[in-house]
């Protein structure tokens, strides 16, 4: 059996690994290319400026997935209540259907 949201894990995955090899480019960055104070500065704010607004659209992005899942999970539950409920009305319709048969003797066995 596949699982129904496994390309919502890969999403997730890639997101985390993105947010991974940025930090690890910074801290090679730091250790491999020495510049200038200032400079080094300007460079390590745009790189948290970067992260911060791919955690910020992953954030988002998992939120509408997670409402998504809900949204179809609870219709999917409602379905099957509604199901089940419509088999029981049939089953107890047709055991009255049997008891008036059983006593109007038209019953065949």
């Amino acid at each position: 059996m596949t699982r129904p949201y496994a390309e919502d894990d890969f999403d997730t995955d890639l997101l985390f690994g993105l947010i991974l090899g940025l930090f690890g480019g910074l801290i090679a960055a730091i250790l491999f290319a020495p510049k200038p104070g200032q400079e080094m500065q300007n460079d390590l704010q745009k790189v948290v400026n970067n992260v911060s607004d791919e955690v910020t659209h992953g954030f988002y992005r998992s939120k509408g997935q997670y409402k998504a899942i809900v949204g179809k999970t609870k219709q999917e539950v409602e379905d099957r209540l509604e199901k089940r409920e419509l088999k029981k009305k049939a089953n107890r319709m047709a055991e009255a259907k049997r008891r008036e048969a059983l006593e109007t003797g038209a019953y065949e066995f």
